[in-house]
């Protein structure tokens, strides 16, 4: 799902860390062209399997996806407009975000009549600028008609309302 970045890279592309140690990383953007807007990336830590494990031990190893942002100082704020549609199970629920930096969306409840419909809690995921984003949120209730939206974002705590689409 991830298109390999050729104009960021990270500095060292490499290191070992001793247990409890620790190391400083650089992200360079090392395109000569001019950030415009917003530029979104994700840095891809793999932590490699140790060499010369033992027989029947279990080893884990840990995946880290790290977003790193570069932006000017024009890029504008996240201006989002959200549509929900009803499927089996919840709804899905749509963000389209008109402005230059993106929008992080985290525990979103979905309420009608002061009545929890719908919850996904934690890190729901990102709008990038000028682009759209869908998530599931599971149903624990039924609505009909105009569904509130609450979540939460880098800025804080935000209410928004949505019209049910094709209920």
């Amino acid at each position: 799902m991830f298109t390999p970045a050729e104009d960021v890279v990270a500095s060292p592309p490499i290191i070992q860390l001793k247990p409890g140690g620790e190391n400083m990383v650089r992200i360079v953007r090392t395109s000569k062209a001019p950030v415009k807007g917003e530029e979104s990336y994700r840095l891809i830590v793999d932590e490699l399997q140790p060499v010369g494990k033992q027989a029947a031990t279990v080893v884990m190893v840990v995946r880290h996806s790290i977003p790193v942002v570069f932006a000017d100082g024009g890029a504008t704020n996240p201006a989002i407009s959200w549509s929900i549609r009803p499927v089996s199970g919840g709804y899905k629920v749509s963000a389209e975000n008109r402005g230059d930096r993106r929008f992080k969306l985290a525990n979103l409840s979905l309420t009608s009549g002061g009545s929890a419909v719908a919850k996904r809690d934690g890190l729901v995921g990102y709008v990038l600028g000028r682009s759209t984003a869908t998530w599931f949120v599971p149903a624990n209730g039924k609505s009909a008609g105009a569904l509130a939206i609450r979540g939460e974002n880098e800025a804080g705590g935000f209410d928004a309302k949505a019209k049910l689409q094709g209920g």
